[in-house]
């Protein structure tokens, strides 16, 4: 590209403006290139010294150059703040490019192919052509059947003796704490990992229990919990467990 600053029309700075971006946006000027100094610049264009300021400040409050203090004006990525200058030109939001996710074990997602769409569209089907209990409310805790069925997983994969009468369905944590705090009236404290499920301890601090770090506990050797038989311990996903501390099996052992 070339300046041409013979032309009329187009005020001469913004002309030097936009041979420079030319020059980034193309790749010709690579990111951390210098540019020619003000004064430098205006005496091979033969413009004043306040043109190509004025050229450099637009270049700048755009994205395509930074200046250093006592050093001069460098290119910055050109491709990013292209892409910045034509989102806020045409009022489209940049999205920002994530690479490809090729295992996702995250808990809030399910494997397409590994997901039995069939059967799940069997078992829809069958609790839809169940008209009366679709216009009846369920059991309070839950329906027998899924409670039922946890109580079996449980004591098959989890270890845990329970009966179905013991288990409460819920349609989140927080809304079954809700639903449990009330039934431990008779207990005054609750113990938790920190950092932990705030939104849980608050819930409990909301009911009047007085709540703590069991961490300290363990490291400080804090006698709160031995001298109160009133307390409840709030334990881990081992996920977390792993990646805040360890519940070794002598503090388990110890508040069963």
């Amino acid at each position: 590209m070339e300046l041409n600053l013979s032309e009329p029309g187009q005020s001469r700075y913004l002309r030097v403006y936009e041979y420079y971006k030319e020059l980034i946006v193309s790749g010709q000027m690579k990111p951390g290139a210098k540019l020619p100094s003000i004064r430098k610049c205006s005496l091979q264009l033969q413009l004043s010294r306040t043109t190509v300021e004025t050229a450099y400040m637009l270049l700048a409050a755009d994205g395509y150059i930074i200046s250093r203090p006592q050093s001069g004006f460098y290119v910055t990525d050109a491709v990013l703040a292209a892409a910045n200058r034509e989102e806020i030109e045409h009022g489209v939001p940049r999205q920002e490019e994530r690479p490809e996710i090729r295992y996702d074990f995250a808990s809030s997602n399910v494997d397409r192919e590994s997901f039995q769409f069939d059967l799940w569209r069997r078992y829809v089907k069958s609790a839809l052509r169940q008209d009366e209990r679709l216009l009846s409310y369920g059991e309070p805790q839950g329906e027998r059947e899924f409670r039922e069925a946890l109580c079996a997983y449980l004591g098959r994969h989890r270890n845990v003796i329970c009966t179905p009468d013991s288990i409460v369905v819920g349609a989140g944590v927080q809304s079954l704490l809700h639903i449990l705090c009330p039934m431990l009236r008779e207990r005054d404290s609750a113990w938790f990992f920190n950092p932990s499920f705030r939104q849980g301890r608050q819930i409990f601090e909301d009911y009047g229990f007085r709540t703590g770090d069991i961490r300290e506990y363990w490291e400080n050797n804090d006698r709160r919990i031995e001298s109160s038989k009133k307390d409840l311990c709030g334990i881990e996903k081992p996920d977390v467990c792993a990646r805040e501390m360890k519940q070794g099996y002598p503090n388990r052992c110890q508040r069963r």
